[in-house]
């Protein structure tokens, strides 16, 4: 799935909503544009951003351990 689009495509023809809109448009609602616009606004990114994961909102960098030892 690239985006957003591609999700309310899915939600749409597995609920039978597509069939409906198409008998009461007869065919013309424009969803084939609008879920294009839709991927290209909202896109799903499958590639991590950065090597960082967050913990309750604090940075933590893979592999680091953030615990601290007690003497």
């Amino acid at each position: 799935m690239k985006g957003l689009g591609d999700t309310i495509e899915n939600f749409t023809k597995a609920t039978g909503i597509d069939k409906i809109v198409d008998k009461v448009t007869g065919g013309g609602c424009g969803c084939a544009k609008r879920k294009e616009k839709l991927n290209k606004i909202f896109p799903y990114s499958h590639k991590p951003k950065n090597n960082k994961i967050i913990y309750h909102g604090v940075p933590k960098t893979p592999g680091i351990s953030s615990a601290t030892s007690h003497i």
